[in-house]
């Protein structure tokens, strides 16, 4: 049993020491328990634990101001927005309903060994058989094969080029023989598979 972290170990009931090689599942990208990120929780906990979002608070708007001058131009120069939710699952619900409701179609494509969550609807998203569950998901999400590098359908001496215009074909294809107009509302995708395999995405 677990009872502490601090930085990159973790610590059992009875003081035996982990190095936590997942990172909390790579949620603890700055260790357990460092020490900034410990007192700002703490300072912040002192004045003000939770509200709820219909009434206005500093720290919110600070922390979208904050992302949002990391986040590259958008392509119309408009300025972004944010919206806060409680978690990936609930963003990617929203980022699908978005899509659809914007563009007006109903197919979204994601990847083979993508997790994309465990809700009614991203479930349908997530193609992991581990986290499938046999209940009714997925309706209108179409799963293409992911362009490994490492392990290529092509092969070992496959070029990244080849690999990558194989699965632009690939792409063609299914859109063309699966969807009625070929048009799509979304394409989703982790830039890094995590629970596939920390799978990264071939430029291009």
């Amino acid at each position: 049993v677990i009872t502490k972290g601090r930085m990159q170990y973790l610590y059992d009931d009875s003081g035996r020491k982990y190095l936590d090689l997942l990172g909390g599942i790579v949620t603890v990208s700055v260790g357990h328990c460092h020490p900034r990120i410990t007192e700002v929780i703490q300072r912040q906990a002192a004045e003000l634990v939770h509200t709820s979002a219909i009434y206005a608070h500093p720290q919110p708007t600070l922390y979208a101001k904050e992302l949002v001058e990391r986040l590259p131009q958008r392509p119309d120069g408009k300025s972004w927005k944010v919206y806060f939710v409680n978690s990936g699952s609930e963003a990617n619900d929203l980022a699908v309903m978005l899509a659809r409701l914007y563009t007006g179609r109903w197919p979204i494509v994601a990847l083979r060994n993508g997790y994309h969550g465990m809700t009614g609807g991203t479930q349908g998203l997530t193609a992991v058989g581990f986290y499938k569950h046999q209940v009714p998901a997925g309706f209108g999400v179409e799963h293409l094969a992911v362009p490994k590098v490492y392990k290529s359908r092509l092969g070992p001496e496959a070029s990244v080029e080849d690999i990558v215009r194989y699965h632009l074909n690939d792409l063609d294809d299914h859109l063309d023989s699966c969807m009625s107009d070929g048009q799509v509302a979304a394409f989703i995708a982790e830039s890094t598979q995590g629970v596939g395999g920390v799978v990264t995405l071939p430029p291009g």
